[in-house]
């Protein structure tokens, strides 16, 4: 099980690296195996799909946030703090991606059953940082508050994108885009029956 894990965990890796070098669209699966020195039939129990090794960046992304976050740190702050904390935590965890998800951002445009894919598993990603900042995604708020927060996601990413590890402008935009979402949930919160 651990040599699965790890073969799974090699095979990744190469393709982070193909992904950045050659684009998305071109990684080959067969380059992939070789590559990575794995047989074709490893490859495909690593990843079935070559949309599979998307939602295995994801998931690895997902975990490594996850495991920076201190509860305990978060408590007693506001939400939109803890918010700001989580979000930038992961911000930091996908710095040595930077390339990589740029490329993939760009290529997903012509690929729009893997678009599709991302975008759900993005979802799922940020109901997990909305979770763990303490805020829940039940209920009509919940869902709004998980859209609204994609619509912030979608615009600081593209602001990260573009600058360097200290990501000042992101963090101001962050900032800027949670204190007017903040102020939205609260003038709506009185219309939604719970």
């Amino acid at each position: 099980m651990a040599a699965r894990k790890a073969r799974k965990e090699k095979i990744l890796d190469v393709a982070v690296g193909l992904i950045a070098e050659k684009g998305w669209l071109d990684l080959s699966l067969s380059e992939l195996a070789q590559v990575s020195e794995v047989s074709l039939d490893q490859l495909h129990d690593a990843f079935r799909r070559k949309n599979d090794i998307l939602w295995g960046l994801q998931k690895r992304l997902d975990a490594a946030t996850l495991k920076e976050i201190e509860l305990e740190d978060l408590e007693g702050e506001p939400a939109r703090d803890r918010l700001f904390d989580v979000l930038m935590t992961r911000f930091e965890v996908m710095e040595p991606y930077k390339y990589t998800l740029e490329v993939i951002s760009e290529d997903l445009l012509q690929d729009p059953r893997a678009l599709v894919g991302w975008a759900h598993n993005e979802m799922q990603s940020l109901r997990w940082l909305l979770d763990a900042a303490g805020l829940g995604t039940r209920g009509f708020s919940g869902l709004a508050r998980l859209h609204g927060l994609a619509a912030i996601w979608a615009e600081c990413f593209r602001t990260w994108l573009k600058e360097g590890p200290d990501m000042p402008q992101t963090m101001a935009l962050l900032d800027q885009r949670l204190a007017k979402g903040e102020k939205w949930m609260r003038r709506g919160q009185k219309y939604l029956p719970f």
